[in-house]
């Protein structure tokens, strides 16, 4: 049998690891898209770039929660687990401000601009998207099995940057063959759903935060299994 320290202590060090490799990607991904849209002069790839950088302070913020989450001090015995989802909130509340800028640069900014290479750019934004979405996939299979908000939360952010990305080609693709609003489409389509992973963030973190009961089938069941103790005679409040 594993220790459950030791397994605590494992399961704290991969959240971790998965934050800091979404910080380092991040990283990655911005100075390729900077440099590329400088070299070609594309208004769109930069504006991509620009917003990669935030997420870069997004995912830092989240590890520095897992960092500090598990200490235990006189003043907080129980440990600091709740400061997880605080930055769930926060990566949440950073997911809906994407969906916001995207919005307001595609229907009230400059609009979305074509570089001047576009095959080339189209296959550049193609394996972008290739590897922002095995991350993705993987990191929240991650934060399934580990139980981490704030994993989540960072992998639906990628989520966003896969969206902000087909966005990125149907600006391109939608100029080369000239079809009229494609690129408004795959905005406002990408955005409800990127809203929606946020509202799932945002509700699960702040249910936790203060302290709500799980669904009544859980509580029903529970009921069932103490009931089957005979040194229990009734139960009079279950939380």
């Amino acid at each position: 049998m594993k220790c459950p320290i030791m397994k605590s202590l494992k399961t704290s060090r991969e959240k971790e690891y998965w934050l800091l490799a979404s910080v380092f990607l991040n990283l990655f991904f911005s100075v390729t898209k900077l440099l590329w849209g400088w070299h070609f002069s594309s208004t769109v790839v930069l504006v991509d770039g620009i917003h990669s950088i935030s997420d870069v302070f997004g995912a830092f913020l989240i590890f520095m929660a897992l960092r500090i989450s598990g200490r235990k001090s006189r003043l907080f015995p129980f440990g600091l687990n709740k400061l997880e989802d605080m930055a769930a909130i926060l990566g949440g509340l950073a997911i809906v401000f994407a969906g916001y800028e995207i919005i307001r640069n595609a229907f009230f900014g400059h609009g979305i601009k074509s570089p001047t290479n576009i095959l080339g750019t189209i296959l550049f934004i193609s394996g972008i998207i290739i590897l922002e979405f095995l991350f993705y996939f993987f990191e929240r299979k991650a934060a399934k099995r580990l139980e981490s908000p704030g994993v989540k939360a960072d992998a639906v952010n990628w989520l966003g940057d896969i969206g902000t990305s087909f966005v990125v080609m149907a600006g391109i693709l939608g100029y080369y063959f000239s079809i009229p609003y494609a690129e408004k489409v795959a905005v406002i389509l990408i955005v409800v759903m990127i809203l929606y992973s946020a509202f799932g963030i945002l509700r699960d973190a702040l249910l936790t935060l203060l302290d709500a009961s799980v669904d009544s089938e859980t509580i029903r069941k529970a009921r069932q299994i103490i009931r089957r103790f005979t040194e229990v005679s009734r139960i009079d409040k279950l939380y």
